[in-house]
């Protein structure tokens, strides 16, 4: 099934360190995220807090993650294909790694799970299906999907890792 829903969302964004909740967005509820956090062993669904808020007539959701996992900034990348393939997901993601400006710490969860070094916390938030161009939201990841979800990423990170350092092993 070939979508359009996620079109309008852009690829890459950087989330600068301090940056604020903007004035007059409401906090609406938490969504759960997948946490690969660099000081765990396994992965994990954290509880993750959204607010919502109108900018130039699109109403869209902010997922705020710079505590405890990005207190330094962060970037995050839209994912939406099978690495493999290259066909659309049934969902979209946004993928949010640490901005590296300050050194991360290895991540001893990317370690564990995908034998890949890697510095730094990776969290992993579902967008809705919702989304249009005047709305943008998040979602619940469900518990079943973040099991597919963290072996497509790891596949993902996998590719960075080979691009990035010429097929090195960690």
């Amino acid at each position: 099934m070939q979508t359009a829903y996620w079109d309008e969302l852009p690829v890459f964004l950087e989330h600068p360190e301090n940056s604020s909740i903007r004035a007059g967005s409401t906090r609406i509820r938490d969504v759960e995220v997948l946490a690969l956090r660099h000081q765990a062993s396994t992965p994990d669904v954290w509880h993750a807090p959204t607010f919502t808020c109108e900018v130039d007539g699109v109403v869209s959701d902010e997922v705020i993650l710079s505590d405890p996992f990005f207190p330094n900034g962060s970037i995050s990348v839209l994912f939406c294909t099978n690495p493999s393939t290259g066909r659309p997901l049934p969902f979209a993601y946004r993928v949010y790694l640490d901005s590296g400006k300050v050194p991360g710490q290895v991540n001893k969860c990317i370690e564990k799970v995908f034998q890949q070094m890697w510095l730094g916390n990776v969290v992993i938030v579902r967008y809705a299906r919702n989304n249009a161009a005047d709305r943008v939201c998040y979602s619940h990841m469900q518990r079943h999907e973040s099991e597919i979800v963290l072996a497509l990423v790891g596949e993902w990170l996998d590719h960075i890792w080979r691009t990035a350092f010429g097929g090195a092993e960690a």
